[in-house]
């Protein structure tokens, strides 16, 4: 990382990433105020260089989120998660995979907070959307300008795999309000 920096610059995009993976090292060495230290850094260049709406900065902030809730920061890592969430929505649709994994992100906040019902809430709609896409992109979706027997096949399981989720989710959803 130092050797980028040094030939290419702090504001490099290259040292960025440098930067970036080298929170992730810190984060599992649990060295948390260092990856804390380096993200605002890695951050703060982003913005100043790239835009606060650009998708490297985005993701810079929700690394930052990552690293409050590792230190057990969990309201200051939903509001970020939050807003970095709506961001990625905004920016890049709704169901973007960087979006919806922004969305499950917040979930996993919320589970460590204790908010079940919150989580639950937010992780069906990413769940049908990772598998609408997934059913979408696996095989060919049509024949001839017909929908092909393949992609009937794939829809089924679909809503198969779907009914599933929503019944586990509700299972745990009825659970949880039983503990409260």
């Amino acid at each position: 990382m130092e050797t980028r920096k040094w030939m290419l610059g702090e504001e490099h995009p290259d040292s960025l990433t440098s930067m970036s993976n080298l929170v992730v090292m810190y984060w599992n060495q649990g060295w948390l105020k260092e990856a804390e230290d380096l993200v605002e850094l890695v951050m703060e260049t982003r913005k100043r260089v790239l835009g606060e709406e650009h998708p490297h900065t985005i993701t810079s902030m929700g690394d930052l989120a990552v690293t409050y809730s590792r230190q057990g920061r969990l309201k200051e890592a939903e509001e970020l998660e939050k807003l970095v969430m709506e961001t990625k929505k905004r920016v890049l649709g709704e169901e973007h995979p960087d979006s919806l994994t922004r969305m499950d992100h917040l979930a996993v906040t919320y589970l460590e907070q204790g908010r079940w019902k919150d989580a639950v809430k937010l992780e069906v709609p990413v769940i049908k959307a990772r598998m609408w896409h997934l059913a979408r992109s696996s095989g060919h979706a049509y024949e001839h300008g017909q929908p092909s027997c393949a992609w009937h096949r794939h829809t089924r399981l679909l809503e198969l795999c779907m009914s599933i989720q929503t019944v586990t989710i509700h299972i745990y959803s009825c659970t949880f309000s039983l503990l409260e």
